[in-house]
Parts: structure tokens; sequence; C-alpha cells
């Protein structure tokens, strides 16, 4: 695949109208199971978010890999759900860097508390990825720094 990430190679499998769009779009009952997608990049994530809805205005219905098959509507539906999660996620990891440092996993169980699912091991080991890639994106653009303490 080369530089071309999984998302962006999973999305862009195009046949006969329909994008096979796996892990990049989550349905509702998913969400209020595992409360947030498990973006390993949210760069790469929104990118290609913007290209399913593309192809949802376009008319393609879309196949998830954990939910149901969507025609183009549902399709739109479910990224504009995802896009909105991406944000509200974005903004509680900023709001709790900015109360009391935390480590990622305790980060992780508040913010799905927060969003109202159970913060059980498998939710926080798999949000914490997502996290932590919203954590070196804010880095990044608000020049925020962090710190390590009580040593490994």
């Amino acid at each position: 695949m080369g530089n071309q990430s999984w998302f962006t190679f999973v999305a862009s499998a195009v046949f006969e109208d329909t994008v096979f769009v796996g892990d990049a779009v989550f349905g509702v009952k998913l969400f209020s199971r595992v409360g947030m997608s498990y973006y390993f990049d949210v760069a790469q994530a929104i990118s290609t978010l913007e290209k399913v809805k593309t192809y949802a205005e376009r008319g393609s219905s879309g196949i998830l890999s954990h939910g149901p098959f969507a025609n183009n509507v549902r399709l739109a539906e479910f990224v504009d759900l995802s896009t909105r999660r991406l944000r509200v996620i974005r903004e509680l990891v900023f709001e709790h860097l900015l109360r009391v440092p935390l480590s990622l996993e305790e980060l992780a169980g508040n913010i799905l508390v927060k969003l109202g699912v159970v913060a059980n091991v498998e939710n926080i080991l798999l949000g914490s990825a997502m996290i932590n890639s919203i954590i070196l994106r804010l880095m990044e653009e608000c020049m925020l720094y962090n710190k390590v303490s009580g040593g490994l």
C-alpha cells in the first residue's frame, strides 16, 4: 500500500456504487457500546471521513465493518455522526488536559464515562490510541507539552 493509509485504502475500494468503509465510520449502536472510533491517526481519519462523505453525496452506499449496510443517505448520516463524535472527544481531551494531569488510560476512562459508555479494559485500550493521536495533534496545534512524572 505504500504511503497510503489503511483507512484511505479501505474507503476507496468502490464497487458498483458501494464503498467498504471498514472501521472508518461507526454507527449509533457501535458508538453506544464502545464510545469512540479506533483512529490511530486522527488527521488521516478526518481526511477519510471527508472522502467517504463525498462518495455518499455521489450516491454510493456503504458497508461498515461493525454495522449495517447503509444507503447513501444513511452513510452520510454515519459520517456526520463519526465526525461529530471525533470533535466531541477532541474537546473532552482538551478540557481534561487543562484541568488535571492524567495518564492516557485514566483520560480514556474518564472520557468513556462522560460519553455514557462502560469504561472496561477493552474500550480503554482501544480508545487510548485515538486519544493519543488527538493529544499529538493538540501538541502541534496548541503548543501543549507532555510531562512524565514518577519514573517509568
